[in-house]
């Protein structure tokens, strides 16, 4: 009787934590791709010459080619990257869907100092369900 009991309690506890998860959007439960890092650091100023010549993020999980990433100017108007965006896939020890790097080049030329932001919708593979993110950097001659 007690086996039976505690398996019920152990069966209602998984189930509310699966209700509980879904309703917060726990990335576990969908299996959304999770940002990790950037090779540009968000609020960092940056001289063009040290700027790397792609900017890369990476996400857990592997993305579809549905996903995109831009760098503009804080105000919109002009787009500083180059619009190559390349999705390469990175398996790790022990992840079971290994990580995603999402990149693009960016247009050195375009750069002049100000605030530029980096806008993102990464589309997880597995369920085709997205999440999106940014940050902003600056440049400084």
């Amino acid at each position: 009787m007690r086996f039976v009991r505690a398996l019920s309690i152990t069966v209602s506890v998984l189930t509310v934590s699966t209700i509980v998860g879904l309703l917060l959007g726990n990335p576990f439960v969908f299996g959304h791709a999770k940002f990790v890092k950037s090779n540009i650091e968000n609020g960092k100023v940056y001289r063009v010459s040290e700027l790397p010549d792609r900017l890369e993020l990476t996400f857990e999980g592997e993305l579809t080619p549905r996903s995109h990433v831009y760098v503009f100017t804080v105000s919109g108007t002009l787009l500083v990257d180059k619009g190559d965006v390349k999705i390469e896939k990175e398996h790790g020890h022990g992840d079971a869907h290994g990580k995603s790097k999402l990149s693009v080049a960016l247009n050195k030329e375009k750069l002049t100092s100000g605030l530029y932001q980096v806008r993102w919708i990464a589309v997880d593979s597995d369920h085709n369900a997205f999440v999106e993110g940014g940050f902003v950097f600056a440049v400084r001659d």
